[in-house]
């Protein structure tokens, strides 16, 4: 199947840089943390470097992207393996994943919807209203048939390709040269020559930063054919459920799996309740073995288990499994299921998610439902979750029942608008006295969050906002980052602004159907693509570069070195808001978090690595009065070894769009 070049694109790289093929086809390379139009410009000749560049660690993904213009047909994307320059070890050209993109055309969206920090056609430089975000891949990765190549080039439209690398955990560190091999009818017409540089320790997985977002099993049949069999209602108000068959649970099953290779956990699927009302006594067989697989590496593809799920405890809340048996029973039921759980060694992974986004007269309600819990096992305040934004004395009975505060970064701090201290959030001078109480702090992100913040929109030409949630959350000390959806599309047209519902564009969407055969066919994926799985979008690949790099960031803090990382972020992020009062620190180029020069960004990274490859071993416990200074009060100075690759992110100044 040959896929038309308008309206599919495609992303990947890192620097700017360009070279003309036989064919009069031409390529450049784009820094990763931004978007490319069908309309774009070339960058100019002082900006261009021959190569592509990915900086990653090992059993991590590197990512990048390059553009394709000019007249070609029937285009080709394959890549040789990669060999390290000394040692001559190398990476399987299987490592490579190539995706094109698809755009989204925002015209017509009102201006008082809400968009990241860098709206088309308001910052596009040739007023284009076209974003790029879902990223389909060229090859099925469940049949290994081609999708969307081979491809039209048309002179006039950009076709962006985005790839991915996978760098195994077993890979020799060094640095790797390949290429990126487009051909056509059997013919080459561009070598792209690709460097990589492997950092010299492994990432640690997923687990490393705990996480929680919400993906439907039943939404997914709208789009798959054979997935359901029970339908409720009619009209507008038809709705099917995934109906548990072998290919119903196989394609929810790859849905949750891309979202886990991204380093997102979403909700365990099929699972039978071990419950029988207010019964304490119950057989739990079938809920343990529907959740064994989870825990034993055998349900995601990476072979990493489950980072944290939630439980049928809900303090405060209606839909609390349990909310209208005693007291008694509660408690009782609360001790059982700990000591299962505990039994299991799944404890810790356990989520009990209090009342969500609760008014202050529920309160009451959560703390009573929090102590019972507690009396059937102390150890349940920790695993107790609230999306609540503390308060100085506000919320202070709550911190006797919850273990970990979500919070949506207009609301930590002072960052808003207008406000000042007088509102008494809790934030980054104030969040030690919580720490201090064992309670730790999630962000999360919603409808509220908005400019100047950092955010999952879609309508941005800044594609790194998602991954600067992740620094930021870092840099304040969070464990861990909550998304209400990741499948919330608008049903009749998923593939578009997704922006109805809460008036934000991509509010609740992190990937897309890949196939349009389902109970509202046609609606769905494109007619040429036909996967019976997810398509991700390119923002889920920004805010996997971002969980990696917080993954990055802990490792350092876990050898004594966190208020030096925290140091050299502050080199490109001070906090994720404004703020107009009295006292408020400066911005950074107009910007409290800097994403518009991704060199900087390099940068920091580097200096990270570095760190971490210069200190395996370090041991060294900062005093509580040194780990709450304020980070942008600190000195730090690294010597950097001058290698190819950190001349080069030292010299190249990305100067094409929006600095």
């Amino acid at each position: 199947m040959k896929v038309a070049g308008v309206g599919l694109v495609a992303v990947a790289f890192a620097v700017v840089i360009s070279c003309s093929g036989v064919s009069g086809l031409e390529w450049w390379g784009a820094p990763i943390n931004r978007k490319i139009q069908p309309t774009t410009a070339k960058p100019g000749s002082q900006d261009l470097v021959p190569y592509l560049v990915i900086n990653t660690p090992k059993a991590s993904f590197g990512s990048g992207q390059f553009v394709l213009y000019g007249d070609a047909q029937d285009i080709l994307i394959e890549a040789t393996s990669l060999t390290e320059s000394t040692t001559s070890s190398s990476i399987d050209s299987g490592s490579f994943v190539f995706f094109r993109q698809y755009w989204i055309d925002f015209a017509g969206s009102p201006d008082y919807y809400i968009t990241g920090s860098l709206p088309v056609p308001e910052f596009s430089p040739t007023g284009d209203t076209n974003i790029p975000d879902p990223l389909v891949p060229l090859i099925d990765p469940y049949t290994n048939e081609n999708v969307a190549q081979p491809f039209d080039c048309t002179a006039g439209e950009n076709v962006a390709l985005f790839v991915d690398v996978h760098v195994p955990k077993d890979a020799m560190a060094g640095n790797y040269v390949g290429n990126i091999i487009v051909k056509s009818g059997g013919s080459q017409l561009l070598q792209i020559p690709v460097h990589l540089q492997v950092w010299d320790f492994v990432l640690d997985t997923m687990n490393s930063v705990s996480s929680l977002f919400q993906l439907s099993e039943d939404t997914l049949t709208a789009y798959h054919d054979g997935t359901y069999d029970w339908c409720s209602g009619s009209g507008d108000s038809l709705v099917c459920y995934n109906n548990w068959s072998e290919l119903g649970k196989e394609v929810a099953h790859r849905y949750e799996d891309l979202a886990h290779l991204h380093r997102i956990q979403t909700n365990p699927m099929f699972i039978r309740p071990a419950w029988d009302g207010c019964s304490v006594d119950f057989e739990n067989t079938e809920y343990i073995s529907d959740l064994s697989s989870y825990f034993d590496g055998t349900h995601f593809s990476d072979g990493v288990n489950m980072t944290d799920f939630t439980i049928p405890f809900s303090p405060g809340s209606e839909w609390d499994t349990f909310s209208s048996c005693s007291d008694s029973v509660y408690t009782s039921l609360a001790q059982s299921f700990a000591e299962e759980y505990k039994s299991l060694g799944w404890f810790e992974s356990t989520i009990s998610y209090a009342s969500d986004e609760p008014p202050a007269d529920l309160y009451p309600a959560i703390i009573a439902d929090g102590l019972l819990m507690q009396q059937g096992d102390s150890d349940w305040k920790a695993q107790t979750l609230g999306t609540i934004q503390p308060q100085l004395t506000v919320t202070d009975d709550l911190d006797e029942v919850i273990g970990i505060y979500v919070v949506n970064p207009p609301w930590y701090t002072y960052w808003a608008e207008g406000s000042g201290p007088s509102d008494q959030y809790y934030g980054r001078s104030t969040w030690p006295t919580l720490f201090d109480k064992g309670i730790k702090l999630w962000f999360y992100e919603s409808c509220s969050n908005h400019p100047p913040w950092p955010t999952f929109a879609t309508n941005t030409l800044d594609a790194f906002e998602p991954a600067m949630l992740m620094w930021g959350s870092f840099f304040e000390r969070a464990t861990g980052f909550l998304f209400w959806s990741i499948s919330a599309w608008d049903m009749q047209d998923p593939w578009g602004k997704n922006e109805e519902a809460f008036h934000k564009s991509g509010d609740g969407v992190l990937l897309y159907p890949g196939h349009h055969n389902g109970w509202l066919a046609p609606a769905g994926s494109p007619s040429e693509v036909q996967i019976e799985g997810p398509v991700a979008s390119l923002r889920l690949k920004m805010l996997r570069s971002g969980l990696q790099d917080w993954a990055m960031f802990q490792q350092a803090e876990k050898l004594g070195l966190g208020e030096s990382v925290r140091s050299i972020i502050s080199r490109v992020y001070t906090q994720m808001g404004t703020c107009s009062w009295d006292g408020c620190a400066p911005a950074l180029t107009g910007w409290f978090w800097n994403t518009t020069n991704f060199t900087a960004l390099e940068e920091v990274r580097q200096m990270v690595a570095d760190l971490i490859v210069a200190n395996p071993s370090v041991s060294f416990s900062p005093s509580s009065e040194e780990s709450q200074q304020k980070s942008e009060s600190l000195s730090f100075a690294l010597p950097l070894a001058a290698s190819p690759w950190s001349i080069l992110f030292a010299t190249v100044v990305w100067n094409l769009w929006f600095v």
